[in-house]
Order: C-alpha cells, then sequence, then structure tokens
C-alpha cells in the first residue's frame, strides 16, 4: 500500500481542514446520504481561495470499506472530464475515510427534479445523453474485438458445427472437467492426413465468464505466444456459444502429481522454471508492450505434457495492463481462489503484478511440500502461507518437505529453492521478488541438485572403474560377475 499512498500524497487533506471546513460535521450542512455514508457540503481554504465541497465521509457500518474508498479515490484522481465530479482531495486519518470534491451541483440530484415541469424534454435529453460521453470504452472495446478478430487473415475462428462435430455435441464422454467459466471437453481434431487432440472450454455466462472475460483471454492467447503458455487452436463465437479451443497436455494439471513419487526434485524444478519463464513474459520481461497480470495461479491451471513440461493455461480473469503507465496496479473486484490471493489484494482491491508473485510463492510452496494449500488447510486449520511461516519461526525447513523426495534434496538446493518462495510470500509486495529473480534462484537450485547428482555418480564411476581393474588383475572373479560391474558402469555413465 506504501506504493499507492505515495502516489496520492499530493491529494491528502489533514482531518483538521476537513473538520473544520465542515463545522465538525454538522447536521445542518448534510447534503446527502447514500450507501457508503453521508455528504456534506462545506468550504476549504486552498491556495489562498476558499472553495465550495462536497464532503463523502465514508461510514464501514454502511459499505464504505477501505476498497470503496481507494476505487473513488483513484478513479476521480485518474479521470478527467466535464462530466465527472472533480477530486479536491481526500483524508485518510484517526479511522477516517473522506473523499473531497468540489460543490458543482448547484441544482442538488436530478432525482429532485424528475417531476419538476420546467424540465422540459430537450433538457431532460441533454441530461440523459451527458454522461454517454464520459464512458464508452466498454462497447468500444467489444466492437473493436470483434473488428480486429474478423479482419485478421490469421483468424483461427471455428464454426460451431466443427466444434460439436469434433466434441460429438459436447458428448458427457468427452467431458474432462469444469469450473466457474463452465465445461471443458476433449475432441479429435483433423490436423492434415491425421488427428490431433484438443481441449474445448465451453463458456456458461451465467456461471461469471462473459464477453468481456472471453474476448480477454482470446486477446492475450493470440497475442502472448510462449512455449510454456497454453497454446490456441481457436475459437468460436456463435448462436450466444463462446467455446475456446486449446492444444491438449496429455498429463493434465500439476495439482494431481503434487504427492506422486515419481515426479523427482528435479522435475519438480524444471516445472517451476517453466512456469517462472512464462510468468517472466507475461509481466513484461522479454520486450512486450503491455504486460498481464494472470491472477489466478494456481497448480490447477498449470498443465503438463508427456515429457512434464509446463504450460500456464486459464486466462479468463487476466489483466492487461501497460508497461509505462503511471500506476503500477489496477483497482479492480477481488478475484481469484482462496489459498492463492495476495491477502493485500484481498483486503484493499489494489492488484499488482506482485499479486501474482504470491500466488506463484504459494505454487512453489506446493511443490515441495508434495500437498496442495487446500489439504493443508484441511489438516492444519490454515493455508499454505501460515503453515510455512509457523515452520520456519520454529526451525522446521526441512520438516515441510515431501517426505518422498526429502532424501534426494541437496542442502544447497533446498535453501536456494526456499529462500526465494518464501521471499515471494512477503506481505510487503516491495519486499517480494520479480520474475526474473525468482527465475534465476530457481535455475540456481537446479544447478546445485544437478552438479550434485553428477559429483555423486562421477564418484561410482571411479569406485566402479577401479573395482573392475582389481577383479580383472586378480582374475578372482567369474566373468558373470564382471559382467554385471560393466554393465553398472555403462548405466551410470549414461545416466
Amino acid at each position: 500500500m506504501t506504493t499507492t499512498i505515495t502516489k496520492f500524497a499530493h491529494l491528502q487533506i489533514p482531518l483538521e481542514d476537513v473538520v473544520k471546513a465542515t463545522d465538525n460535521f454538522h447536521h445542518d450542512n448534510i447534503i446527502g446520504r447514500g450507501g457508503l455514508g453521508h455528504v456534506y457540503k462545506g468550504q476549504l481554504q486552498r491556495s489562498g481561495e476558499l472553495i465550495k465541497i462536497s464532503v463523502l465521509r465514508l461510514d464501514s457500518k454502511h459499505g464504505g470499506g477501505i476498497v470503496e474508498f481507494w476505487t473513488e479515490v483513484s478513479m476521480l484522481s485518474d479521470l478527467k472530464h466535464p462530466n465527472i465530479v472533480s477530486i479536491v482531495g481526500f483524508c485518510d486519518e484517526k479511522d477516517e475515510k473522506i473523499i473531497v470534491t468540489m460543490y458543482e451541483a448547484k441544482n442538488g440530484s436530478l432525482k429532485e427534479h424528475l417531476n419538476n415541469p420546467n424540465l422540459t424534454w430537450m433538457q431532460r435529453l441533454k441530461i440523459c445523453t451527458t454522461p454517454l460521453i464520459a464512458k464508452p470504452e466498454k462497447a468500444l472495446d467489444l466492437r473493436s474485438a470483434h473488428e480486429i478478430l474478423n479482419n485478421n487473415k490469421d483468424n483461427p475462428k471455428m464454426s460451431l458445427e466443427d466444434i460439436k462435430r469434433v466434441t460429438q455435441n459436447f458428448h458427457d464422454d468427452n467431458f474432462i472437467g469444469g469450473g466457474g467459466f463452465g465445461k471443458v471437453y476433449k475432441g479429435n481434431l483433423q490436423d492434415g492426413d491425421g488427428f490431433k487432440t484438443i481441449v474445448a472450454k465451453r463458456l456458461d455466462t451465467r456461471f461469471g465468464q462473459g464477453e468481456q472475460q472471453f474476448f480477454s483471454e482470446l486477446q492475450i492467447l493470440l497475442d502472448y505466444k510462449h512455449e510454456n503458455v497454453i497454446g490456441l487452436v481457436g475459437y468460436c463465437d456463435e448462436n450466444d456459444e463462446k467455446v475456446l479451443i486449446y492444444e491438449y497436455l496429455s498429463r493434465g494439471s500439476l495439482n494431481r502429481y503434487l504427492n506422486d513419487t515419481s515426479l523427482t526434485w528435479v522435475k519438480r524444478l524444471n516445472i517451476c522454471i517453466d512456469v517462472a519463464r512464462a510468468l517472466d513474459f507475461l509481466h513484461g520481461g522479454v520486450g512486450k508492450q503491455a504486460k498481464v497480470i494472470h491472477r489466478d495461479i494456481k497448480t490447477e491451471n498449470i498443465l503438463l505434457n508427456n515429457d512434464w513440461k509446463a504450460e500456464l493455461a486459464d486466462f479468463g480473469l487476466s489483466l492487461i495492463c501497460s508497461i509505462n503507465q503511471e500506476t503500477d496496479y489496477i483497482i479492480d473486484h477481488v478475484c481469484g481462489t482462496r489459498g492463492y490471493v495476495d491477502p493485500l489484494y484481498r483486503q484493499s482491491g489494489f492488484l499488482t503484478i506482485e499479486s501474482d508473485i504470491y500466488s506463484f510463492g504459494v505454487v512453489l510452496f506446493e511443490i515441495l511440500c508434495g500437498r496442495s494449500t487446500f489439504a493443508i488447510h484441511k489438516h492444519e486449520g490454515y493455508y499454505i502461507p501460515d503453515f510455512i511461516k509457523n515452520s520456519f519461526e520454529e526451525g522446521k525447513h526441512a520438516e515441510v518437505v515431501f517426505e518422498q523426495i526429502r532424501e534426494q534434496i541437496v542442502p544447497k538446493s533446498l535453501t536456494t529453492f526456499q529462500e526465494i518462495a518464501y521471499q515471494c510470500l512477503h506481505l510487503e509486495r516491495e519486499k517480494r521478488p520479480t520474475t526474473k529473480e525468482v527465475l534465476v534462484e530457481l535455475k540456481k537450485a537446479l544447478e546445485f541438485q544437478l552438479n550434485s547428482e553428477v559429483s555423486v555418480i562421477e564418484t561410482q564411476v571411479v569406485e566402479l572403474s577401479s573395482e573392475l581393474n582389481d577383479m580383472n588383475m586378480t582374475g578372482k572373479s567369474e566373468n558373470s560377475e564382471i559382467r554385471n560391474k560393466e554393465k553398472m558402469l555403462l548405466d551410470q555413465t549414461d545416466d
């Protein structure tokens, strides 16, 4: 929140000045009441001039919380328009949250004049059309999305008929999963002389993912192509059906393998590195003009192919923002999955790329612990961040590691991994690492692990070679025993 306060520092007004301007919030100065609190009129001294102001004094008992407060301050400070009220400043002091705007409504609110015969039809029409000037962006965004896609020669649009054929009309036998967005089906799509397996996500607007989310995910998957970001095969927007077609990754989602003993420490590190690469790309680390905040990083949204290569998926909640924008956050209704969501985002509504870092930190510890944040919550009563914090404070760094892989991990690899993962969970956003920094440390952890394994193998090879030489020289061993030793030596060097 430090960055937020700094950004708006020039708008801060002392509580003493607001109290004086409103005559200590005198009831005679009340000009309105609403869901957030009372509105007062007053006069405030600013730059040697006495100006008329409106003062919204938020009441937390009636819905005026920190999210609403900062949303209003941010919007009013960023949006300058003749038909949007002008902000004078705000006060955030002694549990008081107050927003001060220019008092420009000389005739009060529209509600007071609805039955006024002096308000002519032409005046009413002008009132109705004027606000439309202020926020045409959403309609334009959706219209532009249609136009851009339709004019794109590489447009991967597919007909609904083709998708129904591929999924056998969304048959239950092809259903492989679902969630708040709708249902996911598997299918076989003609690819040259053969077929390739695809995944079709059929959105259901009744469950929260509408047109805006559909085009947002579509835009990201079309513009942000990376080997560790799920590949888009096509899409359908026809007859009120919205379907996204993805490449099929045979192993499914990472959450299914957290306690799988075949998922070695080296494989786990490589998966972590794959996800870090995807996030580094999305956060603007590879030259893109806009950064993407995923907003729902979790093991369910990390998919694995047959070779355990990881790809980040599900961009329905993701947001795009310019790298060069003045602010480093977006105020939005809190979305994401409990147990993964950045607590600062959950409490304040302020979303930053560091919110993704926090969620990634949860994923890193899930991979290390071999348990999901939900499983830990069920057993311990709290999610992974608190579980890890408590364990580390008690000096139980090794105990949190998945028992089946604990003996595989060399100390230097474990320490490097735990330190960077723990930094990701820092409550102060400014102290969380960037994705690039996480990537560097994860690669170090892998290097420490591999170097140690190579060293062990080299030692074993030397010992076996020496033993073979002794056996050949003395001639005391049977040929079969020598052959077995030679085979062990070859196996070690091949690995």
